[in-house]
């Protein structure tokens, strides 16, 4: 199994978006892995709003926005009972 190899493992940054893992197996260098897009992580969600901008597609701002709200009294109603 290869988690019992495993001397040591690193995490650079934060873990939320995980941006480097660095892993020691059975004492050898250490080796460092990054697989994240280089692009921020909400990259394609800039894209899509700045294309509604510029093409006035109102109707997809109108449905992001329900969305947003949507969203918004979940976390309104979960934070009330925590």
């Amino acid at each position: 199994m290869l988690f019992r190899s495993i001397k040591s493992k690193t995490i650079f940054g934060v873990t939320n978006t995980l941006p480097e893992i660095g892993l020691t197996l059975n004492g050898q260098e250490e080796i460092v892995t990054n697989l994240n897009n280089p692009n921020h992580r909400m990259y394609d969600k800039f894209v899509a709003f700045e294309k509604m901008i510029a093409t006035m597609d109102f109707e997809s701002v109108v449905k992001q926005l329900k969305h947003s709200r949507q969203v918004m009294e979940v976390l309104d109603q979960a934070s009330k009972v925590l």
